[in-house]
């Protein structure tokens, strides 16, 4: 905020008079548009508590704890490297929009779309050729150690996907059309627990290696309908209308 008000300049208040109601307006459209994404966010943390109280808590303390340092180091570096790609693509999405630039709309869709595949192809790789080399950092447990690789090599399966997820869904946020974010993440996440318990300790009897698996299934499921969403190009037509 320093930063922004000296060198640059910024202005704490506009030069129009305050208005309530214009300012009440602008609350209810940033309310509008963000509560979709929170709310998912919000299910995606309660889905990851279910799974350890009814799922993996069965499955022995090597499992949890070969999630813990797969979760936070493995997918702790690569989705924020997806995350920024994507919040820049929303950015720049919702610039072009105010400039009322079609053509700008969809060059950026393009190019942080490919961006995001590109970087997801790379973390596939990294995931499965360097899990045995780096898990030994963070632990000296052998069956923690294995634990770790099955779930980061599992996992590295989806990272394509989970990069054309947040691409596509910060598209529609940058255009404020987020309502199929309430329905296509909170739907793709609850799924984990049923299926994620069936495969796990159902008839399949995977072990962890299912829950990872459901993990994996419902990751393109979600990636696929965020693509199709932005595919059909119906959220641009919405959002020009706007």
């Amino acid at each position: 905020i320093l930063i922004l008000t000296f060198p640059l300049g910024m202005r704490w208040f506009d030069e129009q008079r305050f208005s309530l109601r214009r300012s009440l307006g602008q609350v209810g459209a940033i309310l509008r548009i963000s509560a979709p994404s929170s709310v998912s966010i919000a299910i995606y943390a309660v889905v990851y508590l279910l799974l350890l109280r009814w799922v993996l808590t069965d499955l022995g303390d090597e499992v949890t704890a070969g999630l813990g340092i797969g979760f936070q180091v493995f997918e702790g570096l690569a989705f924020p490297c997806y995350l920024g790609i994507a919040i820049a693509g929303s950015s720049l999405v919702g610039r072009e929009l105010g400039a009322r630039n079609r053509t700008g709309v969809l060059e950026v869709v393009g190019s942080v779309r490919f961006l995001s595949r590109v970087l997801g192809v790379l973390f596939t790789l990294a995931f499965w050729f360097l899990a045995p080399i780096c898990v030994h950092a963070f632990t000296d447990d052998p069956g923690v150690a294995e634990q770790t690789i099955v779930y980061v090599r599992a996992l590295g399966f989806s990272q394509y996907w989970v990069a054309v997820e947040a691409a596509n869904e910060k598209v529609l946020l940058g255009s404020g059309q987020t309502r199929s974010i309430l329905w296509i993440s909170p739907v793709g996440n609850v799924l984990r627990v049923p299926l994620g318990w069936f495969l796990a300790l159902g008839p399949p009897a995977l072990g962890a290696t299912g829950v990872w698996w459901a993990i994996n299934l419902t990751t393109c499921l979600k990636a696929f309908l965020f693509w199709q969403r932005v595919q059909s190009g119906r959220w641009l037509e919405a959002a020009w209308r706007e």
